[in-house]
């Protein structure tokens, strides 16, 4: 087994480490993206209830008028 010197080890765990920050950043990206199209969802969800809730409530004025 050869062994590596002090410099070596030390580009290695330099290489690891960039690595992992933009594994991380990646994932932030992601988990930021996610968020967002959740809350859209939510965004949509909401005004759809809001809208067939007002439906409701103006079918039942009608019915009351005739």
């Amino acid at each position: 087994m050869s062994e590596r010197t002090v410099s070596e080890n030390n580009k290695l765990w330099e290489t690891a480490e960039k690595i992992a920050q933009q594994v991380v950043a990646e994932k932030k990206a992601e988990s930021e993206e996610e968020r967002r199209k959740q809350k859209k969802r939510v965004i949509k969800i909401v005004l759809l209830m809001i809208l067939i809730a007002l439906i409701i409530v103006f079918a039942s004025i009608q019915s009351r008028t005739i």
